[in-house]
């Protein structure tokens, strides 16, 4: 089984790593075919979002199966690992990247959306709480607090994504 893993997990890992980046690129590539795709929320978000997840979760099910010969808890263990890893690093990455890709000047790495039509959270939520913080600031300070607590956050999602996979991991592991 573990030979078996060596052959499945590398372009598992390459697929995780690359995934963000080449969904950004394709993400920026419709909205300036289409700017009106370029909304925070609607229908176009929820279906790639949809399709990402499909991709993610096959992808994870597909690099684990050689611990199917183990036994089926080991096998669930397993693809539950690479699925929430895959996820944090997705999160992690894909907001940067995208704004990134979008090549706007008022984007930067790290944006949190004001428009009370985006998604409630990331970016309303902390917004809201980089105004409750800052109530008399300006909202070009605002912006920036707001931006570095989404820096914030998405380093704690990945760090906590990858110590939950690692013990799903060693759940697999010592399930097998």
């Amino acid at each position: 089984m573990s030979w078996l893993l060596l052959l499945t997990l590398p372009p598992a890992a390459l697929f995780y790593y690359a995934c963000p980046a080449w969904w950004a690129e394709r993400d920026a590539a419709d909205f300036s075919r289409n700017p009106a795709d370029d909304t925070f929320h609607g229908k176009f978000h929820r279906q790639r979002m949809v399709w990402r997840a499909i991709t993610m979760v096959a992808v994870s099910l597909l690099a684990s199966l050689p611990i199917l010969e183990d036994s089926a808890v080991s096998y669930l263990f397993g693809a539950a690992g690479l699925l929430v890893m895959g996820g944090a690093y997705f999160f992690y990455c894909f907001n940067p990247t995208l704004n990134e890709a979008r090549n706007l000047p008022y984007v930067a790495k790290y944006y949190v959306s004001p428009d009370p039509a985006a998604a409630f959270f990331p970016d309303r939520y902390l917004w809201q709480k980089a105004r409750a913080a800052y109530p008399a600031a300006s909202n070009a300070y605002v912006q920036q607090m707001a931006g570095e607590l989404l820096q914030r956050l998405l380093r704690r999602v990945l760090l906590a994504g990858c110590l939950l996979g690692a013990l799903l991991w060693l759940a697999a592991y010592l399930a097998g």
